[in-house]
């Protein structure tokens, strides 16, 4: 699975690739990163704007983000009920093989987001839809 950390630099999108499950931790379990979600799942919005943000579903060798079209071999997919996530998480881990599961959390406001393996071949879209159908959500 390709991760890459998101930043705005000069006003541009631009993805740097995170090299190891090490560096991933470190970024996800920061003071400052642990901060803004305990504010942003108070309904903090400005905090909920500087948390970290990292892509899985894109290729970005140039660090470009706009644009890009590379495909990579994963995607995101995002369940922003709370209550559909919890249905879906008890899903996925009973048989994470069956739904290609990578990646597992909550999201800010308690909803969550999924990390899939991609059927290559087919769109983002058409992989999330083959989730959701599978999920029944």
């Amino acid at each position: 699975m390709s991760c890459y950390l998101i930043r705005v630099e000069n006003g541009h999108k631009v993805a740097r690739s995170i090299t190891s499950q090490e560096e991933y931790k470190l970024i996800r379990g920061s003071y400052e990163q642990k901060a803004n979600l305990r504010l942003a799942r108070e309904g903090n919005d400005g905090a909920k704007r500087r948390l970290v943000q990292f892509n899985y579903s894109g290729h970005y060798p140039q660090g470009v983000v706009k644009g890009m079209k590379l495909p990579s071999r994963a995607f995101g997919f995002d369940l922003d009920d709370k209550q559909d996530f919890e249905k879906a998480a008890k899903l996925m881990l009973k048989d994470p093989d069956k739904y290609g599961l990578l990646m597992l959390e909550r999201s800010a406001r308690q909803g969550g987001h999924a990390v899939c393996k991609r059927e290559m071949g087919k769109t983002i879209l058409e992989n999330q839809v083959r989730i959701a159908k599978m999920l029944e959500c």
